[in-house]
């Protein structure tokens, strides 16, 4: 998972990818955490793409590092994470939510588990599968 959270961080922005009344809908995200060899994502319960993970919990993560044709596509499921630890330490990872939603304890701040079942990762040609 190191390697698939490590080019998630290289790169900034990713597009998680979810399904809306069977047609892909992607946006972009910038909070992301690796904890215990998963990862996880952070948004607000207010927005669409929470909605989304829950009645659907199939999401995909893309992403493309600037200036390279290094490209991350990782597919799993969402699962939303309620561990009040676990978002203490994704504040911890990502300082910026502190702006978004003050603490952890935010009625709309909302962490999902994301269990990838499969990956492929584009380093300088090099193809690797996870």
């Amino acid at each position: 998972m190191s390697k698939i959270y490590d080019f998630l961080l290289q790169c900034g922005t990713f597009f998680v990818l979810t399904v809306n009344d069977n047609c892909p809908e992607g946006r972009p995200f910038g909070a992301v955490m690796e904890f215990s060899n998963k990862l996880f994502v952070a948004t607000s319960n207010k927005k669409d793409v929470y909605k989304q993970m829950k009645n659907n919990p199939n999401v995909q993560l893309i992403s493309l590092k600037a200036q390279t044709r290094n490209w991350l596509r990782a597919s799993g499921i969402a699962t939303e994470c309620f561990d009040k630890e676990l978002k203490v330490k994704m504040f911890d990872a990502c300082p910026i939510l502190n702006k978004h939603y003050g603490n952890p304890d935010c009625e709309f701040f909302a962490m999902f588990q994301i269990e990838v079942s499969k990956a492929t990762l584009n380093l300088n040609g090099e193809i690797f599968q996870f």
